[in-house]
């Protein structure tokens, strides 16, 4: 399966009772408001409020932060209710890029082994507090049929641990490996977007769910992940990723760039189409290379030109946490391929600025990357 085709990596929402109150997270304290307002271009789905949900969060709050993010800041957002979109977070004051916003104990994680085992998910559930149980039955369902109610709602809002949309360095993510998952209370609050705004990670050690502003989120903005890999895909036009949505969760998203409000969004499938041309380029652009161990100054030239208009249109279609830190790590290695160690060191920091401020800087990826970086200065140095 390609990476464009890749299946969904499933989160959803909860919505929550009319008396829910001033709550507490992984000692992240938000507030739970209803706002009446409708917000255009924004609504995507809005499940009926279980009459069980009114004590969510309170499983989810009982540790303490990992220390991947143990600087969460205090009173970021709340928790707003609104007509069209049922549950969601907002945040109560400008947060800048790179801050760690949410940070929760797993509710519930499954093996790899057991993704799918009706069984296993029985078992699971049966070991969590009644508490707990009630917090995870209030959880979105997007009743996906054939399955039980306990992993129909896993699966509308569950997180894979690894891979592209967590915490590890790339190259151990093996394309097509099983991933173990995991579940939220908090967490299943944040809607999609196929512009999104902060990006989840996740620390094993601690159970630890993460989640990091990509881009400063003003006040009174929606906190917003992806569901899926293909939100960004560059070969699905708006209309497949609504329809990939409807399938997999139930609702059409109507975020900026699939129901556009301005003319600048409605070149959003555009700017995508160009990014898809951009990659192509590339991978020619790398095959031309092949048997050659000496970087050519005009393959260099072309390969820099293509890659500054690939990192302007992520730029400019908000696309600015992995995707833009996954394009800085593919042009550093084919930099390190032809030994031009100045040229992948200089794409080496890019990639470190981007992927410090979508995960914890302790996390294993920046981890990763600093070592690389390390690895370069040193080579350099001893000429």
């Amino acid at each position: 399966m390609s990476e464009d085709e890749a299946l969904p990596t499933k989160v959803g929402r909860l919505r929550l009772d009319e008396d829910e109150r001033d709550q507490d997270c992984s000692g992240l304290a938000h507030r739970t408001t209803r706002d009446k307002r409708k917000k255009p271009g924004k609504s995507k789905r809005n499940p009926s409020p279980s009459s069980n949900s009114s004590s969510s969060s309170s499983s989810s709050s009982s540790s303490s932060p990992s220390s991947s993010c143990s600087n969460a800041e205090q009173e970021v957002f709340e928790l707003r209710i609104t007509e069209d979109k049922g549950a969601g977070l907002y945040a109560t004051r400008r947060i800048a890029a790179g801050t760690c916003i949410i940070s929760e104990k797993a509710l519930l994680t499954i093996a790899a082994a057991d993704d799918g085992n009706e069984e296993a998910f029985t078992r699971a559930f049966s070991r969590l507090s009644k508490a707990a149980q009630t917090t995870y039955l209030g959880l979105y369902d997007a009743k996906k049929s054939r399955q039980s109610k306990v992993m129909s709602i896993y699966y509308s809002n569950c997180y894979k641990q690894r891979g592209r949309n967590s915490g590890p360095p790339p190259n151990e993510a093996k394309e097509g490996e099983d991933e173990d998952s995991c579940i939220g209370a908090l967490a299943s609050r944040i809607n999609h977007s196929c512009i999104p705004n902060v990006q989840f990670s996740f620390d094993a050690e601690h159970r630890q769910m993460t989640f990091h502003a990509i881009k400063a989120i003003p006040r009174g903005k929606e906190l917003l992940g992806n569901y899926a890999d293909v939100v960004l895909s560059t070969t699905r036009s708006r209309k497949s990723r609504q329809q990939e949505m409807l399938l997999h969760y139930g609702f059409r998203c109507r975020c900026e760039a699939c129901e556009p409000q301005t003319e600048f969004w409605e070149k959003s499938d555009d700017r995508r189409r160009a990014v898809g041309v951009c990659k192509r380029e590339m991978v020619e652009l790398k095959d031309r290379g092949k048997g050659d161990k000496s970087l050519a100054r005009k393959d260099k030239k072309d390969m820099l030109q293509v890659v500054g208009r690939l990192e302007g249109l992520l730029v400019k279609e908000g696309l600015v946490g992995c995707p833009l830190g996954d394009l800085y790590a593919k042009v550093a290695r084919w930099a390190e391929k032809y030994k031009d160690w100045d040229e992948a060191l200089r794409w080496r920091r890019k990639e470190s600025e981007v992927y410090e401020t979508c995960y914890a800087r302790g996390s294993a990826r920046v981890r990763d990357v600093k070592r690389k970086i390390g690895e370069l200065e040193t080579h350099i140095a001893g000429g």
